[in-house]
């Protein structure tokens, strides 16, 4: 599985490289004809606004932005206000009134750095393109632009988008659902600290609880779509991965018992799941409360939460053998390059990339306000508070030896 995995990774890793996120060739000499570097330049400019468009990354930055705004600052500050007005604990409704404010200098941050961005693009573009023309040979940046020509790329890309549209793929309408929702689940009282499945000294729970705690169960199976993605997944593997011809034997025994072992342990999970969780809700909870918690489990944005999920997983297996193929021959090259040891020092990339991201990132400070930059790094040290003292509780709770604090 490594002799497959490690060229196709470096094969992925080509397309992250040229958007100088990613550092994976050994640098070479810098042509002493200013003529011949230009040309390089200019082929690595082409090949990061090529990467840009691969992965949708304008597209990626404009949903977010307005998912920040439009949609999670809103419902975070509408939901503090409710957890407030409901009695529910400090602690609580403190992370919502600081995640709502962290939303609103992150959106306002992007505003302000917003006509920058758009006035410096080719600025930036042009100093990272500099430094892999500089330490990367044309043999290098060849088989770049080769690899952002396979369908394949197109396909990582779609995978990158579907990644982001987990979190930006609702509509306000949903948002505006999930206060019905956060209603129905604020009135429910469910009580797990006992045994669910051991009823006391109380009666057992009526069959008509225990029948709607079935329903429960099995709506939620469907919605997760569940059995989907670990049938892709399987299928995937069996119709795909194994197919390859460069794997050997043992290679080829791995994958084929991780994907039975797959199978396994999903369908225990699943049979487990049918077989006790509808008694220990049923136990747990009454007829009202599994009402309630069956109407939000049938929520449409539910249902939509897990086909977000679920498109992720579809992009993720649609390679074909021939991408894959392509792929390794793509990695099998970037290898035989590396192997020839063309020169240079690499930790001189390093440091000139580094100096770039310093560069940038204080000429964006510089150009926020400084309410805004105030505000942003409060925030973000107000999270970072909260999280760790909720960590120190957890661990409390579950008789942790350390705290961190």
């Amino acid at each position: 599985m490594k002799i497959f995995f490690k060229p196709l990774a470096l094969s992925c890793a080509l397309i992250a490289a040229v958007a100088g996120n990613i550092w994976m060739f050994p640098p070479v000499s810098v042509s002493a004809q200013s003529s011949v570097q230009s040309e390089k330049q200019d082929k690595a400019e082409q090949f990061i606004e090529q990467t840009l468009r691969v992965v949708r990354i304008d597209e990626i930055y404009s949903e977010i932005r307005y998912a920040a705004r439009e949609l999670y600052q809103p419902y975070y500050r509408s939901l503090a206000l409710k957890l407030g007005e409901d009695g529910a604990a400090p602690e609580h409704v403190q992370t919502m009134e600081a995640i709502d404010r962290f939303l609103g200098f992150a959106v306002k941050a992007s505003d302000e750095l917003e006509p920058v961005l758009e006035r410096r693009r080719d600025e930036i573009i042009s100093d990272y393109a500099a430094v892999f023309a500089k330490h990367m040979s044309d043999a290098q940046l060849d088989l770049v632009g080769d690899t952002l020509d396979t369908p394949a790329a197109r396909k990582v890309g779609n995978i990158v988008y579907a990644y982001s549209r987990i979190l930006t793929g609702y509509t306000k309408a949903d948002f505006r659902s999930l206060d019905e929702l956060i209603a129905l689940a604020l009135e429910m009282d469910v009580n797990f600290d006992d045994n669910p499945l051991e009823p006391g000294d109380g009666p057992a729970p009526s069959p008509e609880s225990v029948e709607k705690a079935s329903a429960i169960v099995a709506d939620l199976l469907r919605v997760s779509r569940l059995d989907d993605m670990v049938t892709d997944i399987v299928d995937f593997g069996n119709n795909t991965v194994l197919k390859l011809d460069s794997l050997d034997d043992a290679e080829r025994t791995d994958i084929r018992n991780g994907l039975q072992q797959i199978q396994f342990y999903y369908n225990l999970a699943k049979s487990m799941t049918v077989a006790v969780i509808p008694s220990a809700l049923a136990n747990s909870a009454s007829l009202a409360d599994l009402d309630k918690l069956h109407r939000i489990v049938l929520a449409p944005v539910v249902s939509k939460s897990f086909d977000l999920i679920y498109d992720l997983v579809r992009e993720t297996t649609s390679f074909s053998t021939l991408d894959l193929n392509t792929m390794k021959q793509l990695g099998d090259r970037a290898e035989a390059l590396d192997k020839q040891g063309l020169g240079g020092d690499k930790k001189e990339a390093d440091r000139e990339f580094k100096a770039l991201g310093e560069k940038w990132a204080g000429i964006m400070v510089k150009n926020l306000t400084p309410e805004t930059r105030l505000g942003l790094e409060r925030s973000v040290a107000e999270l970072s508070d909260l999280a760790e003292e909720g960590e120190r509780h957890i661990q409390e709770r579950t008789g942790g030896e350390e705290t961190q604090l």
